[in-house]
Parts: C-alpha cells; sequence; structure tokens
C-alpha cells in the first residue's frame, strides 16, 4: 500500500511539474499550441521537409529546400508575376541566421483544390478572382491556410488519408492571392495591393509568424488616400553585404504600409524584413552562431489598489524601443516585442514574457558598429493610435489565436484596461508615449547579463525577488500569488466556497479563518522573498488546479492506478492494462493576411448591412474534409441595410473546432456564444451575408457591471469625429461615459456616428 501511495504522490508531483514547466510568451508572434499533456509545440516545418538531399548540413542547392508549387497557365500567374513570387519568398531564404529555403516546383497549370481546410500535402501559392473560403468578404487581398499538429499521432481519417505526423510538425500551407487586389483592373490606375509584399507577408506565416502589431508608422495623405508611412531608420546587411537603410515596422504587420525614400519616392513596406521579422526566422530556424542576439525575461502585472491585489497581467503588448543610429539627440525606434502570457495555459504564470532575439549590436549607415540601449515598456492593444502600439480597430484578440485555440474562447476586454508604464528603475513611468525616459539597457558582453546603461546594475538587482518589471509585486495572500486577470481560478473559487459555505458557519472554522488572514501576508511576503520556495508553492497549486479542473481526469486516473495496483498484486495483467489513444490534434491555422487600411467612410460604402446583435449559437462541423462554423445572431440594432430588428442573422464561415481538430483562415473573425458585436456585413452570392474587410469588419462591445455598453472606435478619424459631439453630450449621467483619452466610446454614440455617415452617403453629400 505504501508504495502505491509513494506511486500515486510521484503522479501528481510530475503533473504539477509538468503544468509549472509551461513556457512564457516568445518574442514575435510564432504559430503553436499544447499538446495532451500541456506542453507547448511551436509550429516549425520539420528538417526532413527542406530536403537535404546531399545531406551536408545546409540547404543551398537548387534540388533542396521546402517544395513549393507556383500555379501558372491560363488561370494562375504570369511569368513576370511567378518572378515577383520567387522575389517574395528570396527575402526569407536569405537571412544569413536562419537555415530556411526553398525549391519551387512547376509553374502547375491543373487547378488546386483550396476547399475550407482540405488537405493534400502539397505546398502552393495559387491566384484567382476573390478568395475561396467561406465567410470570406472584400477587403482581403491574400490568405494562407496552414495546417500543424500539436500530438504525436496518425493523420485523422476525416482528412481522406493515412500516415503519421510529429507534434509542432507543419505539413501543409497554402498562400492565395486575389487577383482583383493586385492586378490592373481599370486601365492607368493601380492595384490596391502590392503583389510582392502581400506574398512575403503570407511566406511568414507559412513559415509560423504571426501577426503583430509593432509598427513605426504614422496615418498621413498621399495623393489624397490615407496610407501608412515610415522612414528607413536601421542600417541593416542584406545578402550581398550591402549595409543599407531599412523600416523597422516588420513584414509581419497585418496592414499594407510604405517607407519613404525621399525625393516622393516611396515603396511598399511589407516587402523586406525588419528586425523583429529576422529574430523570428531565426529563432525557429536558427542556423549558425545565434550569439547576435539575446533575451530579456520578466514578469507584468496589475497595480495594486486597495482590497485588489496585483494579479498576472495576459495580453499586455511589450516593446522594446532602440536607438537604431546610436544618437542621443533622436527619439527611440520599437524594434521587438512580445505579448504577455500569450503561450501561457495556466493563468498563475500569464503574465510572463521573454523578448527573444534583440540586437547585441548594430551598425550607423557609416558602417561603424556600436551597442543599442533599449527602454521597455507596457501597454495595452486596445485599438488606440498606431504611435501607441496599437492597430486602430483592432484588440488584443487579432494577436493570440494560439488562446483560442487551447481555450475556445476569445480573449475578454478587461485585458485591454490597464494603464501604459515605461520601465524605470526604482519606479516605473506611467504612459508609452514616455518611452524615452525609461532606464536604458543594454547587452554586456563581459558579464554576459542585460545591465543598465546608466548605472550598469543588472536585472536581478533593479528587480529583487520577484518584483516585477511592470506592475506591483503581491504580497497579501499566497493564494493571489497564483490568480488569473480576474483574480479568480478553480483554485480560489474552491476555497472561497469551502470558507463561505462551510467554515463561515461553525465558530471553530470561524477561527481557522481569521489566523489565516493573520498570518497569510507574512507567508506571502517570505514567499516572494524566496525564489524556491515560490517557485515550489506555484507548482503544488498548479497542480490542485489541473486537478480541479480536470476533475473527471483526475478521477479516471485515479481509478486507473488504483486498478493497476490491485490487477498487478494479484497478477491479472491482462485485466489491469489499459490502452489510452491520445489522437493527433490538427490545427489549421491562418495567416494574418494584409488587410486594406479603410476608412469608416469606405467600410460603410462597401457594406450593404451593418447592425449590431448577440451570439446566440456558434456550431463547427465537418463538411467534406473541411470544417465550417455556423454562428446565429440576435440583431438588436440596424444602422444600414434590409434586415429586420429583433430577427437572426446566419453567418457560414470556414474553420471552426471539432474535436481535436482546428482550422482557422486568415483574417476571419471569430465568435462566440453570448458574445455581443457590431458587424458591416456584404451581401455575397450563393453564401449570404459575410464579414466586410474580415476581423476589420467586426467589433467586440464590452458591457460593464453596471449595464453600459462600450465599442472601440475603429479608426483615429472616427474617435476625433466624435469627441466634439460627446463633449457636449457629457452631462451628469453620460459625464462617466466618455474619458478624453480613453479609446472606448459609447456605443450608442458609435451607431449614431455611423448612421450620420449612411445618411450622408445616401443623399451625396
Amino acid at each position: 500500500m505504501r508504495a502505491t501511495v509513494r506511486r500515486l504522490a510521484c503522479v501528481g508531483l510530475c503533473a504539477a511539474a509538468v503544468i509549472a514547466a509551461a513556457p512564457a510568451a516568445e518574442a514575435f508572434f510564432p504559430l503553436g499550441g499544447y499538446n495532451a499533456y500541456l506542453q507547448l509545440r511551436l509550429a516549425r516545418w520539420s528538417w526532413p521537409a527542406f530536403n537535404d538531399a546531399n545531406n551536408d548540413g545546409d540547404l543551398i542547392g537548387n534540388n533542396e529546400g521546402l517544395e513549393i508549387f507556383i500555379a501558372g497557365g491560363a488561370t494562375g500567374f504570369t511569368d513576370d508575376e511567378q518572378a515577383i513570387v520567387r522575389q517574395a519568398f528570396d527575402v526569407w531564404q536569405k537571412v544569413p541566421t536562419s537555415y530556411v529555403h526553398f525549391m519551387f516546383k512547376g509553374p502547375i497549370a491543373d487547378p488546386i483544390p483550396l476547399g475550407a481546410g482540405s488537405v493534400n500535402f502539397m505546398n502552393t501559392v495559387s491566384i484567382q478572382a476573390g478568395l475561396p473560403f467561406l465567410g470570406a468578404g472584400i477587403g482581403l487581398p491574400s490568405a494562407t491556410a496552414i495546417t500543424y499538429v500539436v500530438d504525436d499521432g496518425v493523420v485523422p481519417p476525416a482528412l481522406g488519408t493515412y500516415g503519421y505526423w510529429y507534434s509542432g510538425e507543419i505539413v501543409e500551407a497554402d498562400i492565395v492571392v486575389d487577383s482583383t487586389q493586385v492586378r490592373v483592373v481599370t486601365p492607368g490606375v493601380k492595384p490596391l495591393f502590392d503583389l510582392q509584399a502581400c506574398v512575403a507577408h503570407e511566406v511568414g506565416v507559412m513559415l509560423g509568424l504571426m501577426a503583430t502589431p509593432l509598427n513605426n508608422l504614422e496615418a498621413t495623405s498621399l495623393a489624397g488616400q490615407t496610407v501608412l508611412l515610415e522612414s528607413p531608420v536601421v542600417a541593416l546587411r542584406d545578402a550581398t553585404n550591402t549595409l543599407r537603410l531599412a523600416g523597422a515596422t516588420p513584414t509581419m504587420f497585418p496592414l499594407p504600409f510604405y517607407v519613404e525614400l525621399g525625393q516622393g519616392q516611396y515603396i511598399n513596406g511589407n516587402g523586406d524584413l525588419a528586425p523583429d521579422d529576422i529574430a523570428g526566422v531565426s529563432f525557429l530556424y536558427p542556423r549558425g552562431n545565434q550569439d547576435a542576439f539575446f533575451t530579456i525575461s520578466h514578469e507584468a502585472r496589475t497595480q495594486t489598489r486597495a482590497n485588489y491585489p496585483s494579479v498576472p497581467l495576459r495580453g499586455a503588448h511589450i516593446v522594446a524601443w532602440c536607438d537604431v543610429d546610436n544618437d542621443p539627440n533622436t527619439s527611440r525606434v520599437p524594434l521587438f516585442s512580445t505579448m504577455t502570457g500569450l503561450y501561457e495555459i495556466q493563468p498563475m504564470l500569464g503574465g510572463r514574457f521573454d523578448l527573444y532575439g534583440m540586437s547585441k549590436t548594430l551598425e550607423t549607415i557609416g558602417g561603424k558598429a556600436f551597442v543599442p540601449t533599449y527602454t521597455l515598456t507596457m501597454s495595452p492593444l486596445n485599438a488606440g493610435t498606431l504611435e501607441r502600439q496599437s492597430i486602430p480597430g483592432g484588440s488584443s484578440t487579432l494577436f493570440a489565436s494560439i488562446i483560442g485555440a487551447i481555450a475556445q474562447t476569445p480573449m475578454t476586454a478587461p485585458w485591454d484596461q490597464f494603464q501604459s508604464e515605461v520601465f524605470h528603475d526604482g519606479e516605473n513611468i506611467f504612459d508609452i508615449a514616455k518611452h524615452d525616459l525609461g532606464t536604458p539597457l543594454h547587452f554586456d558582453r563581459v558579464r554576459n547579463q542585460v545591465v543598465s546603461s546608466d548605472t550598469g546594475k543588472i536585472l536581478a538587482t533593479m528587480l529583487p525577488g520577484q518584483k516585477p518589471m511592470f506592475g506591483d509585486r503581491n504580497d497579501v495572500c499566497p493564494l493571489n500569488l497564483i490568480p488569473t486577470v480576474t483574480a479568480t481560478t478553480t483554485t480560489n473559487t474552491t476555497l472561497r466556497a469551502l470558507r463561505d459555505g462551510f467554515l463561515m458557519k461553525t465558530a471553530a472554522g470561524s477561527m481557522l479563518v481569521d489566523v489565516y488572514y493573520q498570518v497569510a501576508p507574512a507567508m506571502a511576503r517570505y514567499l516572494l522573498g524566496h525564489a524556491a520556495a515560490l517557485g515550489a508553492w506555484r507548482a503544488v497549486l498548479q497542480g490542485v488546479e489541473w486537478l480541479l479542473g480536470h476533475a473527471a481526469w483526475a478521477a479516471g486516473g485515479l481509478t486507473a492506478l488504483v486498478l493497476l495496483a490491485w490487477g498487478w498484486r494479484r497478477r491479472r495483467k491482462a485485466a489491469a492494462v489499459t490502452a489510452i489513444l491520445f489522437l493527433a490534434a490538427c490545427l489549421a491555422m491562418p495567416a494574418h493576411a494584409t488587410v486594406a487600411y479603410l476608412t469608416d467612410e469606405e467600410m460603410v460604402g462597401l457594406s450593404d448591412a451593418i447592425v449590431t446583435g448577440k451570439v446566440t449559437s456558434v456550431e463547427s462541423k465537418w463538411i467534406g474534409n473541411g470544417i465550417v462554423t455556423d454562428v446565429i445572431i440576435l440583431i438588436e440594432n440596424v444602422v444600414k441595410g434590409p434586415v429586420n430588428k429583433n430577427g437572426d442573422l446566419y453567418l457560414r464561415l470556414a474553420g471552426g473546432r471539432v474535436g481535436s481538430v482546428v482550422t482557422k483562415v486568415s483574417e476571419l473573425p471569430e465568435f462566440a456564444k453570448d458574445q455581443e458585436v457590431v458587424l458591416y456585413l456584404q451581401e455575397k452570392p450563393g453564401e449570404g451575408y459575410v464579414v466586410v474587410a474580415g476581423s476589420r469588419g467586426k467589433f467586440d462591445v464590452l458591457v460593464t457591471a453596471t449595464g453600459n455598453k462600450y465599442v472601440t472606435a475603429s479608426t483615429p478619424e472616427a474617435r476625433a469625429a466624435m469627441t466634439d459631439t460627446l463633449r457636449k453630450q457629457a452631462d451628469g449621467n453620460n459625464q462617466k461615459l466618455f474619458r478624453e483619452n480613453d479609446p472606448r466610446i459609447p456605443l450608442d454614440a458609435y451607431l449614431d456616428y455611423l448612421g450620420d455617415i449612411v445618411k450622408s452617403q445616401k443623399s451625396g453629400k
């Protein structure tokens, strides 16, 4: 019996250790997911997929590299376009610190099957009028469907083939380009999107990188159009070792942007790589010595208030601002970024982050090497302005696809409501706009440490014990060292129920609770001052949290162990052994396709209907060898279009989750039951209504505890247009609804604003 108890204890400790070992968020935004054992598996192409024909460990031959089939012939790319497509792939395979290489096949003229989530084990690049995905509306020039697995196992039978996949392995990726968006349709009018830039962005997704909000852009008017523009600011060496100036905004930024070359010359910025792109592909596919890069790892938490202890902050955007020109008189440039908790399935670790791939040295355009310094900021992705590192109309949900793949629910609005901070030794500075005032950090090669450029202190000295880089430490209660952003876990909920439902109803129980609250602060402070003790405490509570959250699994596992022990004692091995099969979890994740930077007037003009409503049903199912999701929305308000208030709106979108198989398609919005939304809709022949411009055409409605409803302004222009009106209305009750620097606006005000645009367009003004 003692041996059995020891075995059970060992199993419990192992489970806790597995959960505690889950790594933190990565710099940049790679694809990935957790397997059945809660181990993170980043999506990468396996080495055999790159076809090292001569087994020399290098991929430079013409018959080596990842196979890519380019569509040609009457329905494919022209010869000139094929050359452009290859150039887009070329920018990724020329990174000297990455072994990525491609082998081009074709052109192929046969029709390529591109059904919703279909898999044929061919990596293709094709072009056609419109994107072949259910629910894909206008405004999307390109998309990538990428399929990978997070568990070892056999290929799911629904995919119509047989084989074995290994966890973390990408098995197929298909890029599709909309010809109407990248080719000249009207003589003399240039297409809206650049082919090379679109494909370069999608190749990044094909390699396992997702869209990033990091940018060094500003919105400006060019030839009568609002465009995103930046100047080349960082000196990088290309494949020929030539030093050139490049932009700091990554190719993986999801909106089209331009780099100003001077003298009225502009090029599309998505077509070449920035340092953040180089860091990402080098991390996933490292080649040679990676000594040029270093990592900063730490934690972000909320600020404390009376009766509200700090909690780990998930969804915060961490940005490293760099002095790229070695000139203290110029402003710093955002060069690398990540998100806290992006790959943390356990909420108690949700505030952790890792900034991988930061450059130890840079060069001036004159060729002089220098050690760059960085200041670090934390800010919400709350659809604010570009200079605050937040895409207008976007939110943290756009950049946390793995969260949805794990929990099958989107990130919630509270993740986006917190004060931005600049890291400063001693006391942080509020407001990301003051990023130049932060403590500058650099990598000291002598000490092999990240140090303050002002004082020479290492990070461990500036942030002793468990002091987080952003926010406040928690020294109130040991249990609060492991909560979610809403200060609740299964463990805390269970213990509170025990306290209120049982202990507080007896004299002895009340005394026990009172004693706990007297000693809890001292316990918390001790744990925060002793890393080893805190690690053990978190490991135990994480194990308890997992067991409470998987009660059926825990009970089944305990029963199986008891039966196993009983069976061995009785020498009844055949009766005691049970085979447990975990099917491969096949994830078909999307590219965040480059989408148009559309004004509100353009969005309204493209829409056949604009509505608000509440999601009443979300159901995913197999159709053929692909997954689709049916969504039903109860319409609450109609701003435009022939739809009925209080009626049901039906949407069918490519992708979804059935069992362990997940399919996602670029930029298509995701829905969750009971979610309240604002939708821009287009009526598409044969499909009914679809969402305009993908995720750009869906906005989540935040409902506060008091019942007030907010939506985030979709563009800076929208916010500016409503500011005066809202200020005039700000009397009494709705004074509380309007805040000068808050990107949220009352839902009613936003609908009135859209209604005015609709009336203006109808009248032709």
